[in-house]
């Protein structure tokens, strides 16, 4: 499964196959969780570790 990471200007990620929205609903999104976008697309997305500190 692909690795992406993701800046916090974002509320949520989006998918790198088509660019929908991947809903995040985990409290600590530094932790890598799997998320799936409306079209089916799953893979591991993390917030950019040089966000941290915001």
């Amino acid at each position: 499964m692909e690795h992406f990471t993701y800046t916090a200007e974002f509320t949520h990620p989006l998918c790198p196959y088509c660019s929908s929205r991947v809903p995040c609903d985990q409290d600590d999104p530094t932790e890598p969780w799997i998320g799936t976008c409306k079209s089916g697309h799953t893979a591991v997305y993390e917030l950019d570790g040089e966000d941290d500190n915001l």
